[in-house]
């Protein structure tokens, strides 16, 4: 097996050809990721504030392809604020998984479904992307029935429909499904845009508990 970060900075960035220079925040999100993915932090769901630029989505990229080749059964659901967005690197998942360093390096193969916003792997694996306005909206509750194992990356939500439900998440610790969510804005800043939203909740809170 290879760690997340070994992945990341000895094989996904320079096998990929991508000019960016990895950093020690870099090793601190694969360790904490690799823990969730694992299990290990007895979480369910994981909120990482990192600087804007720094390759966050390269970071969820480089997860998801990794996380498929330790275990090809596992169930992804990469969205974004926009619908290409999250195409974009549901295809770049497929393109790394099927380059020849990461086929020697994993047994995991893509099986016959390879769209823009959906790929299965042989092994029973899935990955589906698309936008906040897109048909995944409102299936949270469904996959965690059907697929408790499925898991939902949130790619800088601040600016769209997506950032309310992450400041629900940081207030209550409530989302029916594993997220790993990475964001530029401080999430002082995220609370302070929602904080009509959020006393509103807390009275509603409130009231439940009377």
């Amino acid at each position: 097996t290879i760690s997340l970060w070994r992945y990341f900075s000895e094989c996904f960035v320079p096998l990929n050809g991508l000019q960016l220079p990895v950093k020690p925040l870099h090793r601190g999100v694969c360790e904490v990721v690799q823990r969730a993915a694992l299990g290990d932090l007895g979480k369910s769901f994981i909120v990482i504030n990192i600087p804007p630029r720094v390759g966050k989505t390269k970071l969820m990229e480089a997860a998801v392809s990794w996380q498929l080749g330790h275990l090809p059964d596992a169930q992804f659901i990469y969205t974004s604020y926009s619908n290409e967005l999250a195409k974009t690197s549901v295809q770049y998942i497929q393109k790394t998984m099927t380059s020849p360093w990461y086929q020697e390096l994993f047994d995991t193969r893509l099986g016959g479904v390879r769209q823009a916003d959906h790929f299965a792997v042989v092994g029973g694996g899935n990955v589906y992307g698309d936008g906040v306005n897109g048909t995944l909206t409102g299936l949270g509750r469904f996959f965690a029935k059907a697929s408790p194992k499925t898991k939902m990356v949130l790619a800088d939500p601040v600016g769209s429909i997506l950032a309310p439900l992450v400041a629900l998440i940081i207030l209550f610790g409530v989302w029916p499904i594993p997220i790993l969510d990475l964001f530029h804005a401080p999430v002082e800043n995220l609370l302070e845009q929602h904080e009509l939203a959020l006393n509103g909740l807390r009275g509603a809170a409130a009231l439940a508990a009377k």
